[in-house]
């Protein structure tokens, strides 16, 4: 089952298979019935590091082009950064820039601080913009939203998900609980998704099944109690992530610019 994320501006969709069925026509229905399918999206730091990685960019290459006679990332000046074949292609002729000239940290550093500083924050900065999280929610801090979760524990795993449900609860989960050493694992304040909350995470990084971690089963077995996961996903990208990516930066730019989820 297909689903997507539609913005109302431009019409521009994010197209999503499901990974349970159910759980999303029970989600869409959900905030439909409470009139609640209108989502904001944000996320206050992608741009920001788009602009400042495109100054590294800019400024490094000035220097290689003046000083070096080199156009190494002459190609990158004026490319759409916000794109991860263009990211993967930076990251490889960053790393084997570095391979063929040994010395160029030493002598960035000698000759200005500042630009070794920049020339480093190409790959940091570059990595930022990878593991980028968009947060869209369909209520604010005064007045949240959630609904019950009627399949309790069944849709909960450990894998990682293009978009999925945040944790809003009230309380700790289990798992986060053994993430926190909090050995007081079966009591009032445990909560492991028994609302679904009207926030939900995107990610356009590579979806992945995982197991649960050894040490957590064994912790759980201790405690006496079950190890439930921690994620509770929605589905995955059907497009490729370059064109999620554009699409994201295209309609993230326009102010006010709202989401519906339409199956």
């Amino acid at each position: 089952m297909q689903f997507g994320l539609v913005f109302d501006k431009t019409n521009d969709t994010i197209d999503f298979v499901s990974t349970n069925s159910d759980l999303v026509n029970y989600y869409v229905t959900s905030v439909n019935a409470d009139d609640k399918n209108s989502f904001k999206i944000q996320n206050l730091e992608l741009f920001s590091n788009i602009k400042y990685l495109q100054k590294c960019i800019i400024d490094t290459n000035d220097f290689f082009e003046n000083k070096l006679n080199k156009t190494t990332f002459t190609e990158f000046v004026n490319a759409n950064i916000y794109n991860q074949t263009i990211l993967n292609r930076l990251h490889m002729v960053w790393v084997k820039f570095q391979i063929e000239n040994p010395s160029i940290s030493t002598m960035l550093e000698k000759i200005d601080n500042t630009l070794l500083t920049k020339f480093r924050d190409i790959n940091n900065i570059l990595h930022k913009i990878e593991s980028t999280k968009f947060v869209i929610s369909n209520f604010n801090t005064y007045k949240m939203w959630s609904c019950e979760n009627i399949f309790e524990s069944n849709i909960i795993d450990f894998n990682s998900y293009n978009l999925s449900i945040n944790f809003n609860n009230l309380g700790r989960s289990t798992y986060n609980k053994w993430m926190n050493h909090d050995d007081n694992a079966y009591d009032s304040d445990t909560n492991d998704f028994t609302t679904l909350s009207g926030e939900l995470i995107l990610k356009t990084s590579k979806s992945y099944t995982m197991a649960a971690p050894i040490e957590y089963v064994e912790w759980c077995q201790t405690h006496n109690v079950l190890p439930v996961g921690h994620v509770i996903g929605l589905g995955n990208l059907v497009q490729p992530t370059q064109s999620a990516q554009e699409i994201l930066s295209r309609n993230m730019q326009i102010e006010s610019n709202g989401i519906t989820i339409k199956v």
